[in-house]
């Protein structure tokens, strides 16, 4: 709701940025927020954790113990962003809105073409986080290839997303 309260504001940013045109980014930030309202219905009904519980049955042979499964998180997830949609594959769109609600902590690469937009989005998911409880580091922030190779390299990273070429 917070991208969505700021919709003046961040597509101005986008658009000095990108030159999309209001209509285009007026529209894929409603699609963004769409998904990250997705995800966050998800998050509440606790689907994500795909819960299955077998019960015991001391009849069966073997007997058939009391299981539990669950999804759990499998760690820090890169996310590297999209020049073309600066919404919607990027800071918060649907690669960081699906881990995050899978309960992993995101680290996002900014696409160059957009780096004010990026650190602008990034602060509205912050604030949104914190106003419910989820730690401000959930979500971090880079620029720079330099940082986007390293991030990729780096041990504690478990998966990667992007979507476009390697470039940039």
């Amino acid at each position: 709701d917070r991208l969505a309260a700021a919709e003046d504001r961040l597509v101005e940013a986008a658009d000095a940025e990108t030159a999309l045109g209001p209509v285009r980014l007026t529209g894929e930030l409603a699609r963004t927020c769409y998904q990250l309202r997705a995800f966050a219905d998800i998050v509440d009904e606790g689907a994500f954790l795909d819960v299955i519980i077998d019960h015991p049955d001391d009849t069966a042979t073997p007997p058939i113990p009391d299981l539990r499964r669950y999804k759990v998180p499998l760690g820090v997830v890169a996310v590297y962003s999209a020049s073309n949609f600066p919404f919607a594959f990027s800071v918060a769109g649907g690669d960081t809105a699906s881990a995050l609600a899978a309960g992993c902590p995101v680290v996002v690469k900014a696409h160059p073409d957009h780096p004010a937009l990026s650190e602008l989005v990034a602060r509205l998911v912050r604030g949104a986080a914190a106003e419910h409880g989820v730690p401000g580091g959930v979500l971090g922030l880079v620029h720079g290839l330099e940082a986007g190779v390293e991030l990729v390299r780096h041990p504690l990273v478990a998966a990667a997303g992007f979507t476009g070429s390697v470039r940039g």
